[in-house]
């Protein structure tokens, strides 16, 4: 379409010059004018071409980028998760252990104070757990 369309405007052009006497140098005169507009045409197509090619680029180099920070989006997400299954395998590990002692802290704790169950007598060796537990047996005769 717009090839027809320069040949149309180059045959107007060339209607608006003045003849020649030698009618081989008025048709190399009209080959010399379309191969110039079909080069512009080439050109233009060949420089849109160009920019369609660097815009291409640059989206793939965009979609690279964002692929990249998905991955390291991923990764910090994997390892989120790791920790979080970490502590609650701890947390199973400790809350193990406190049913285990439940039974121990409901002998140390003020039967009066059953809301606060463990939380005035915790300690952490078996040592201050037997020094309670005889400072409260002698408290509590």
């Amino acid at each position: 379409m717009i090839i027809a369309d320069q040949l149309v405007a180059v045959m107007h052009v060339y209607s608006l010059l003045p003849p020649y006497e030698d009618k081989e140098e008025e048709e190399d005169r009209a080959r010399r004018y379309i191969c110039k507009v079909e080069l512009k045409h080439t050109t233009m197509t060949a420089f849109s071409r160009l920019i369609q090619y660097q815009n291409t680029k640059e989206r793939v180099n965009q979609l690279q980028h964002a692929i990249e920070e998905i991955k390291l989006k991923l990764v910090e997400v994997q390892q989120e998760r790791l920790r979080a299954e970490k502590e609650k395998t701890n947390c199973n590990w400790v809350n193990c252990f406190r049913r285990k002692g439940s039974f121990l802290n409901s002998l140390l704790v003020n039967p009066l104070q059953k809301e606060n169950k463990g939380a005035i007598y915790k300690t952490e060796t078996r040592v201050s757990r037997t020094r309670q537990k005889v400072s409260l047996l002698k408290f509590w005769r």
